[in-house]
């Protein structure tokens, strides 16, 4: 939806006019979410080799390695899959459950005045204010275990303990990503300008912006 408003001011022998809109708007995004969790396990398994670690491959076979079907994945040499293994650390990049479509309100109010003949001087404010944006997280941060509230058995915090200290075992902790409806955004500007039509053989146009964007995507 969208609305706006165009009002000749009082007292002004219709030389200013204020002027409003607002408008609701969804952004409609691409699937990169979800093929990226097509392309993980336990849906799928990634198989590479380069360098010196690729020297079986030739032209009459050049998929050479083994590759894992399901449900034999925890035994494949090349990507196993076993999320109760810590030592495993899988990645996985996906979509959350409740997945919500971007929203952004647009507002402007603004006052135009002819200060001469052909010469008119506007001043606005305009805004937006977006949220439920896209962003991607790492949901399996390690937690801080201690003597008095041990993770897994663990009492204190390395990197050799770190997978047992994980809210999910047997994935990484940068590597398990979700894409959440959480960004927010906040735009405020001022803008100004002064146009003088064409006249004379003379038109031009000078304006200037103030703005300030926040956001936490």
């Amino acid at each position: 939806p969208r609305v706006g408003f165009a009002w000749q001011l009082p007292n002004t022998n219709g030389k200013a006019v204020l002027r409003g809109g607002y408008g609701l708007f969804r952004s409609r995004l691409g699937a990169n979410g979800l093929t990226q969790s097509i392309a993980s396990p336990p849906f799928a398994a990634i198989v590479d080799a380069v360098g010196t670690a690729n020297y079986p491959a030739n032209l009459q076979n050049p998929l050479w390695q083994t590759i894992p079907t399901f449900p034999n994945w925890t035994n494949a040499a090349y990507y196993p899959f076993d999320p109760s293994n810590p030592g495993v650390l899988q990645s996985f990049n996906g979509l959350v459950q409740n997945i919500h479509w971007p929203v952004t309100q647009h507002y402007s109010l603004d006052v135009q005045t002819e200060v001469a003949r052909d010469l008119v001087f506007d001043i606005a404010y305009a805004g937006a204010r977006s949220t439920k944006l896209w962003e991607t997280n790492q949901v399996n941060q390690a937690a801080l275990a201690s003597p008095s509230n041990p993770i897994r058995g663990q009492t204190d915090n390395n990197l050799a303990n770190e997978p047992y200290r994980v809210p999910y075992e047997g994935w990484n902790t940068g590597g398990l990503l979700l894409i959440e409806s959480n960004g927010e955004d906040w735009y405020n500007s001022m803008q100004v300008s002064l146009k003088k039509r064409f006249s004379h053989g003379l038109q031009f146009q000078a304006a200037y912006s103030w703005i300030r964007d926040l956001s936490d995507v």
